[in-house]
């Protein structure tokens, strides 16, 4: 599954447009996409909404995103992840300069997240 994607993904090094939408791949996945993103340093849109993702997977999912500085499209929405990880979420998130549409609707994050 994401093991195998990841490494399919090394060489698309072109790729603009990725949608994994509705796959619910969980943490376990999104550690490992995380690894297959570094290498798509062109990708403007990444919709990951809707895969299941809880605070250990948007953390190591964070890690994937410093990297996408030409992402313009973010959606992360209906996943499950909360405040714990809003830290590390947002580091992921602070070098994305192109970045344009954010969406984390529909997630745990409250006011502590915020902060």
């Amino acid at each position: 599954g994401a093991t195998e994607l990841s490494k399919g993904l090394a060489g698309l090094t072109q790729l603009q447009h990725l949608n994994l939408a509705n796959n619910w791949f969980g943490d376990a996945g999104a550690t490992e996409l995380s690894k297959g993103l570094a290498g798509l340093t062109q990708l403007q849109h990444l919709d990951l909404a809707r895969n299941e993702l809880r605070d250990a997977g948007a953390t190591e999912l964070s890690k994937g995103l410093a990297g996408l500085t030409q992402l313009q499209h973010l959606d992360l929405a209906s996943n499950a992840f909360g405040d714990a990880c809003a830290t590390e979420l947002s580091k992921g998130l602070a070098g994305l300069t192109q970045l344009q549409h954010l969406n984390l609707a529909r997630n745990g994050l409250r006011d502590a997240g915020a902060t």
